[in-house]
């Protein structure tokens, strides 16, 4: 028994376990803030915008080579932009919290050609779009946590800027979507933990090399975590997800 407690003491002398030890206690205080900024509820809708090229390109339209009609009228400076609008929030937006409806609107002049929903998830997700020369507007519609859906826009005669706005109770404005805190918390973590780990390794030592590799095993890990909870990393795997349904 004296034995275990001795060998307990000498690991708790040890560098590596008091690192590891204030780690942990960093690691459980930035959760608990976390779990509490997470659980709050929070009505957001965020925007990103997916695509915004050019279908020719400058050399092209000056050349005179190659030409787009619409309607039988030429048109120039022709872009396809697509919107995503997610429900970024923790709570659903109801149809009866818009007071004015969403708008895609450009900047700077220009014309809407087409617009139609290209993507929603889940799929019973179905807005309704009303399009004017400059505007696309999107109907009330009900969108609960993570609910989503994609415009995709044919215009002409701009450079593909534009905002998006509408008049929804309980939410400021619509803002471009972000990375997570968490996803962003992880990375830099992932990032100090392993360069802590290799740093310790040098030069390499019998005794504690197996021990700091993990170590760095473990940052990288949180790294990865990090990128997956992000968003980009959120389409990477619904794409696989998809893959397999």
């Amino acid at each position: 028994m004296h034995v275990l407690i001795d060998q307990l003491k000498g690991w708790l002398k040890d560098p590596l376990w008091q690192s590891l030890g204030a780690f942990s206690a960093f690691g459980a205080l930035v959760a608990a803030i976390i779990g509490i900024y997470v659980q709050r509820r929070r009505k957001a809708l965020s925007y990103d915008v997916v695509a915004n090229t050019r279908l020719l390109s400058m050399e092209e339209e000056i050349g005179g080579s190659l030409q787009i009609l619409f309607q039988g009228t030429s048109v120039t400076k022709v872009r396809l932009v697509s919107v995503r609008l997610e429900n970024t929030g923790n709570v659903p937006v109801l149809p009866s919290d818009f007071i004015e409806p969403i708008g895609i609107r450009l900047k700077g002049g220009g014309r809407i050609l087409t617009a139609d929903v290209a993507e929603a998830n889940p799929k019973n997700v179905r807005p309704e779009v009303q399009l004017s020369s400059a505007l696309v507007s999107i109907k009330p519609i009900l969108l609960n946590r993570r609910d989503f859906f994609v415009v995709k826009m044919i215009a002409a005669e701009c450079d593909g800027d534009l905002e998006v706005d509408a008049r929804i109770a309980g939410v400021k404005s619509i803002g471009r979507i972000r990375e997570s805190p968490l996803s962003i918390l992880l990375i830099i973590a992932g990032i100090v933990v392993s360069i802590f780990g290799v740093l310790r390794t040098l030069p390499p030592t019998a005794a504690v090399h197996s021990w700091y590799f993990l170590l760095f095993f473990i940052g990288y890990s949180m790294m990865i975590a990090g990128t997956l909870t992000g968003r980009r990393g959120a389409r990477v795997v619904r794409a696989v997800k998809r893959l397999f349904t």
